[in-house]
């Protein structure tokens, strides 16, 4: 869950601009503007990935969840738990590494390192178990 978010408008040296606008106001715009609207045949295909995601699988989660923007609201809320749970875990094991100097313990340094981690399991579980309280999406 830590690796799930969206993709960003700025990534690196790759510049989205459009990425926020649907794709049914990108065609209208273009409509509108008279420009004609082109699409890749392969968007279409479900023999990728891809498109099983786009065309199957987020119309399903759409219907269950109670539209596209319930589903986008919850898939937002996912992602920055995720991120949250990212940084947490980061930032805990960057202080574990400045903590830990491996190669000056002795043979026996074993149960002194999994002493040392038990503050951070209790402070990853205590925060994981504070993500049940945020609004979820069941799928049964």
């Amino acid at each position: 869950i830590s690796n799930f978010q969206p993709m960003k408008a700025l990534d690196g040296p790759f510049l989205k601009p459009l990425l926020n606008h649907s794709k049914e106001s990108l065609r209208q715009y273009l409509i509108q503007n008279n420009f004609t609207w082109y699409e890749d045949a392969s968007n279409e295909k479900r023999t990728y990935t891809r498109n099983k995601v786009r065309l199957d699988l987020i119309p399903q989660l759409s219907d269950i969840a109670g539209g596209s923007d319930a589903l986008q609201s919850r898939l937002f809320e996912w992602a920055e738990q995720s991120s949250d749970v990212r940084d947490m875990i980061e930032s805990q094991s960057q202080q574990v590494r400045r903590n830990l100097k491996f190669s000056t313990f002795p043979d026996t340094s074993a149960p002194f390192v999994c002493e040392m981690m038990t503050p951070i399991n209790n402070e990853i579980t205590e925060y994981t178990n504070s993500l049940t309280t945020a609004p979820t999406m069941v799928i049964t």
